[in-house]
């Protein structure tokens, strides 16, 4: 995923379960808080946050992010070259999600997260993949949308 922003909150990325609890069980965000870069999941057993804050992401610049899970490990790669890691705790290693997606935010960002995203993401977002092979189109594969406009991806 490619991005530019210079807003230090926002939700980037979260597909998870729908639950009417305080919490949600499964589910796998990427976004920032404060600035810094968390890519959060929990698979059953609680919940890992991987950070990384190291060089200004919110500069308004283009920068490449890719969230990696195998299993209970997680990996951030940032620009191509800073690597963060961490594991979930527990003993479950599979993400239950109701397959949905939600790119940027949602109605209620802090709603869907339990809080743990405040605000959708104000800036630009590019080359969203899955699964390292499975593209999005990001105009064409959209189930609804709000406040999206074209950015300049160059």
């Amino acid at each position: 995923m490619r991005f530019r922003t210079t807003s230090p909150a926002g939700l980037l990325f979260w597909t998870g379960q729908n639950t009417s609890a305080s919490a949600p069980s499964d589910f796998l965000a990427l976004g920032f808080t404060d600035g810094v870069l968390q890519f959060r999941y929990n698979l059953g057993g609680g919940e890992v946050v991987i950070s990384y804050n190291g060089s200004n992401l919110v500069d308004g610049q283009w920068h490449s992010i890719r969230a990696q899970r195998d299993k209970q490990d997680g990996y951030l790669e940032v620009d191509h070259r800073w690597i963060v890691e961490g594991s979930s705790p527990g003993k479950f290693s599979v993400l239950n999600t109701n397959k949905e997606l939600y790119l940027g935010g949602a109605l209620d960002t802090s709603l869907l997260t339990f809080g743990k995203f405040l605000t959708g993401f104000t800036g630009c977002i590019s080359d969203v993949k899955l699964a390292e092979e499975y593209n999005i189109n990001l105009v064409k594969g959209a189930h609804s949308g709000r406040n999206i406009q074209s950015c300049d991806i160059t």
